[in-house]
């Protein structure tokens, strides 16, 4: 029989609640190991990626901006946080593979198209994956 990773509840009143001490809270749980996808990087950098890529993902979803006009509204983004770009350079040479040093080397500009073109491929694939999996309406 597999053990269970839940524990049982078990109630108790109130007043023999006991907040345990911080250090004692991990007790018996081996130290979570670094992620190294992540390793090097700042949470602000990761988020601030993810919520690009996140928008950059919803408005092509929506077909109403044309590819151009993309590129500069992340462009924009990009350089408003430019002083991320070494973050965003390891981070997407992870995700997306590539030479980091290459990355590192890539205006805003360019950085911009990349995440447009690679984000609209997302898309597109997604896109061709539902349609593959509605059902054809075709008269039996």
């Amino acid at each position: 029989m597999v053990a269970s990773p839940f524990k049982p509840i078990l109630r108790q009143p109130r007043s023999q609640w006991r907040i345990p001490l911080l250090n004692s809270a991990g007790k018996g749980q081996p130290p979570a190991k670094p992620n190294p996808l992540i390793s090097g990087t700042t949470p602000l950098g990761r988020e601030v990626l993810r919520k690009l890529l996140f928008g950059l993902e919803r408005r092509l979803e929506t077909k109403q901006e044309p590819l151009p006009q993309l590129v500069e509204f992340v462009e924009a983004r990009l350089q408003t946080f430019w002083v991320l770009q070494p973050e965003f350079a390891l981070l997407l040479s992870r995700l997306w593979g590539g030479d980091h040093q290459g990355w590192l080397a890539a205006t805003p500009r360019q950085l911009a198209t990349l995440l447009v073109l690679g984000s609209n491929c997302t898309v597109q694939l997604q896109r061709s994956r539902l349609d593959d999996l509605e059902p054809t309406n075709s008269p039996a």
